[in-house]
């Protein structure tokens, strides 16, 4: 199937409505504080509002304010991700991945004259972004920036204090290989609804769904992190070899787990790289 781009403020539109249409209430220009247990705090027009309630979830981003009043924010490590959207002439039906800017940079188009340009690195994040953009983009007009800090997924994360649940990015459910983490999130909420329904152990439940993936995708940035250019270049050849990238466009890359080890036995010499995960 081919890759879609989602236009994220409309999806997230999108599920809101949908939320909307199920009862859900927003309480726009809020903004949460703290909690002393379940009584929780905001702040609306610089005036403090209270409130009670008998569940908090915290899905309120990488640095989540939830998470570090309630015992929930410890160890954590980041990303920075450093994107631009720009006026540039492209392929539509092609995206373009660059290896040796950071973790990796990207150039994904979202029609022929528009496209959006960014970068993931762990240090000198703009400094690098900006080495990119004069080699790749030039004299692309720059229409809107969007950088932010990415969380590195932590396989001794706790998501759970008593009435208290983390989900997406601040719990920190990203594929550490790509730094996506919306299908991961989505799949955990259905976890989270599951546990508040039927009242059982929310960690156990988005662990099996999820934690075994996200793992595995932890464990190959660590590795492609220490690749020579050498190495990328001889993994990049091995990777488009008819069988290997057969099973590769036939898989989803989310859930690793059910294909790497057809891709090891499409390409045997990929195998050196796989032991050292």
């Amino acid at each position: 199937k081919k890759d879609v781009i989602v236009h994220r403020a409309k999806f997230d539109q999108y599920l809101a409505e949908r939320a909307k249409r199920e009862g859900a209430k927003y309480h726009l220009e809020h903004r949460y504080t703290r909690n002393a247990g379940k009584k929780l705090y905001f702040t609306h027009n610089k005036k403090e509002i209270t409130t009670a309630t008998d569940i908090l979830v915290g899905a309120d981003c990488p640095n989540s304010q939830v998470a570090k009043n309630n015992g929930l924010f410890s160890n954590r490590q980041f990303a920075i991700g450093h994107q631009v959207t720009a006026k540039i002439e492209m392929d539509p039906s092609m995206y373009e991945v660059w290896l040796g800017y950071g973790a990796f940079a990207w150039v994904v188009p979202e029609c022929d004259k528009t496209a959006r340009i960014g970068l993931v690195a762990t240090h000198k994040t703009k400094e690098i972004f900006v080495q990119f953009f004069k080699m790749r983009a030039k004299s692309a007009k720059i229409l809107s920036y969007e950088p932010g800090p990415i969380p590195i997924y932590d396989p001794k994360i706790k998501t759970q204090n008593d009435f208290v649940y983390l989900l997406g990015d601040a719990a920190t459910m990203v594929k550490a290989t790509s730094y996506g983490g919306i299908i991961q999130g989505m799949l955990a909420a259905e976890e989270l609804a599951k546990a508040i329904t039927e009242n059982k152990n929310y960690e156990k439940l988005w662990q099996k769904k999820i934690h075994k993936d996200l793992y595995l995708h932890l464990k190959l940035r660590q590795t492609l992190d220490k690749f020579t250019p050498e190495e990328y270049n001889e993994l990049l050849n091995l990777l488009t070899k008819p069988k290997t990238k057969e099973v590769i466009e036939t898989n989803e890359r989310d859930f690793l787990s059910k294909f790497i080890v057809q891709v090891a036995l499409s390409q045997p010499r990929l195998l050196k790289y796989i032991t050292k995960l």
